[in-house]
């Protein structure tokens, strides 16, 4: 026999009700985390600058995790080539590392510093080139 004609139609008619009433909740939801959605996306359209304000804006001059572009990016280099370089060591010399973490963030740190010197040197180049435009 198949389920279908075990099926009493009182509890055919419960099964309906419970889809149509999951159906409206799913709908609700879907419908107010759109509304939530679109009002998060007006207030932050609000907190971005425009732009048109700023047509010479370097990306470079933005900040993630609170620290320069450029020394984010070579935090992450140097993490990389941590993790490589023990991968290297560890075939080379036929090493059982533990766990690369270590050398990873030690080196992540050494990019750091580089990153940091190699901004402080894109900043000092960009203020020399203003000066020279404003000496001309």
């Amino acid at each position: 026999m198949d389920e279908t004609q075990t099926r009493t139609p009182v509890e055919d008619a419960a099964d309906e009700t419970a889809e149509t009433a999951l159906t409206a909740a799913a709908e609700t939801a879907c419908e107010e985390t759109d509304d939530a959605e679109s009002e998060d996306e007006y207030e932050e359209e609000d907190e971005l600058p425009d732009p048109e304000d700023d047509p010479y804006h370097d990306p470079m001059d933005d900040t993630i995790a609170r620290m320069p572009r450029m020394c984010f990016y070579a935090v992450l280099f140097g993490f990389g080539i941590g993790v490589v370089l023990c991968g290297v060591v560890g075939l080379l010399f036929d090493l059982e590392i533990a766990s690369p973490t270590p050398v990873g963030i030690v080196c992540a740190i050494i990019g750091y510093f580089i990153g940091k010197k190699l901004n402080e040197r894109r900043l000092a180049r960009r203020a020399q080139a203003q000066q020279n435009e404003t000496q001309n």
